[in-house]
């Protein structure tokens, strides 16, 4: 089981930054765009840095059930839920944030 929560925590702490990678390139190609963007996406976009910043509170919540004698399946769970649900979260945010500035803006006549 500790095991699962090092392997759980290190493939989150890939995904981050694979948002943090993603986020400066995008950023870079959305200068030049030429519809204007959207809060969500400028925060997206504009500090990505801040992706590496969200692991946090999972690799000290790994490393204090892995230090622990014998781990409580419940808290287990709830670790990985908390897991699972930051990275749909995450994913959801910042998919959202990149696809924004690519849909057709309706103009008024």
């Amino acid at each position: 089981m500790k095991i699962f929560l090092s392997f759980s925590t290190i493939a989150f702490g890939l995904l981050c930054l694979t948002c943090c990678i993603m986020s400066s390139l995008i950023g870079r190609s959305l200068n030049d765009f030429p519809v204007p963007i959207s809060p969500l996406t400028q925060a997206v976009v504009n500090h990505p840095l801040y992706f590496l910043l969200i692991p946090i509170p999972w690799l000290i919540y790994a490393s204090v059930l892995g230090k622990r004698r014998e781990l409580n399946p419940n808290a287990v769970f709830v670790f990985t839920g908390t897991l699972a649900l930051a990275a749909a979260i995450l994913i959801g945010a910042t998919m959202i944030g990149w696809l924004l500035p690519c849909l057709p803006v309706a103009r008024a006549i």
